[in-house]
């Protein structure tokens, strides 16, 4: 799992070393609508790699996340198991996979990464129960 400074050398790779780019990570979350339109798009029970990638490129987009959620979300939590065969095309429960690796990290004491599976998971998690449970009905 990447660690905040990898994530942050990373993003600043990504934007041309700008660093007026790097949001803090406790800005306003956007209005629910961000969420709902990505619900309606995205199930986080059956996502490809690159299903992943745009999740996390229209959420941030669109104001919902911080640059530092973007970068945990395009971290691969099955990275550095050997047991999984990761084939990027291949639909995954993203959810389960960021619980496989919480548990993971917890057993080991790894509280940073702890802390992003969180994140993933409590984004992943509302746009799951948007899917289950739909607004306005």
């Amino acid at each position: 799992m990447k660690n905040d400074g990898m994530l942050v050398a990373q993003f600043m790779s990504q934007t041309g070393g700008r660093n007026d780019a790097i949001s803090d990570s406790t800005r306003e979350p956007a209005t629910e609508t961000a969420f709902a339109h990505a619900a309606r798009r995205f199930d986080p029970r059956a996502l490809t790699r690159a299903e992943m990638d745009a999740l996390a490129d229209q959420l941030r987009r669109d104001g919902a996340i911080s640059d530092r959620d973007f970068l945990i979300l395009q971290t691969d939590p099955t990275a550095g198991r050997m047991a999984v065969a990761r084939d990027r095309a291949a639909p995954r429960n993203a959810i389960r996979d960021w619980q496989e690796r919480r548990a993971t990290d917890m057993e080991l004491g790894r509280i940073r990464a702890v802390e992003a599976s969180t994140r993933a998971l409590a984004i992943l998690g509302r746009i799951a129960a948007l899917r289950d449970d739909p607004p306005g009905l």
